[in-house]
């Protein structure tokens, strides 16, 4: 899964700041402190973007796993 997120950032081109990664069991809870490459704040449209991008990766690593 993480693989799947760190693609994502990179076609996307963000930078990661920090990130807080716990498992309990067979659930997991990543947290990551994004900003773009510049070091600066995402724009609006970025952020979705990320968003919906990070979705469709996990929504297609489901599919296939299924």
């Amino acid at each position: 899964m993480l693989s799947e997120v760190g693609k994502v950032f990179r076609a996307e081109r963000v930078a990661i700041n920090g990130a807080k990664i716990m498992t309990v069991g067979e659930r997991a809870e990543d947290v990551f402190y994004i900003t773009g490459a510049d070091g600066g704040l995402l724009p609006e449209d970025v952020c979705r973007r990320v968003q919906e991008s990070l979705m469709l990766a996990l929504d297609r690593r489901d599919a296939a796993r299924s």
